[in-house]
């Protein structure tokens, strides 16, 4: 028995990195794989185990990023506590829910993938922020939009 504990991790390890949660969740959402892979490259550089801390401009915890997506805490009363669980414990899961959010981005912004990756990193679209004059949030989503892009162009020059 402890030997197939030791093994599982692993094996959910290997599928993640092999494209299988990508695509699985991909398809289940109707998310590009190759968007999903990019996301996780940008978010945690596909770490299964990052923890990302957001801070207010005072230094004070806002919320968590946590897993290879880096689902955001203010997620957590939304999943449930058991969905919530999963999303920390399982790489493949943080995937599929990675998935779901981009889903419901693009229900609420369209097919502009720009306003789509800045609501799946602020939870609102990058036209939404200047109008706000949100200018720091919308400089870290413009960031975020790049490292996206740029990593998207990695993936589709390695062939995946």
């Amino acid at each position: 028995m402890s030997r197939l504990k030791a093994i599982i991790p692993c094996l959910i390890l290997y599928l993640l990195l092999s494209g299988f949660c990508y695509e699985d969740a991909g398809s289940y959402y109707g998310i590009s794989p190759v968007l999903l892979k990019a996301i996780a490259r940008a978010e945690s550089q596909e770490k299964p185990n990052a923890i990302g801390i957001n801070r207010a401009p005072d230094g004070t915890v806002k919320s968590y990023d946590i897993g290879i997506c880096q689902i955001n805490t203010v997620w957590r009363k939304a999943l449930g506590p058991q969905r919530w669980a999963m999303t920390v414990q399982s790489p493949c899961y943080n995937a599929y829910i990675g998935a779901w959010i981009l889903a419901q981005c693009r229900m609420d912004h369209g097919d502009n993938l720009s306003e789509v990756l800045s609501c799946y990193n602020t939870g609102r679209s990058y036209s939404q922020l200047m109008k706000k004059r949100n200018y720091r949030t919308a400089w870290k989503a413009y960031r975020y939009i790049a490292r996206v892009r740029n990593e998207l162009q990695n993936i589709q020059r390695s062939g995946y």
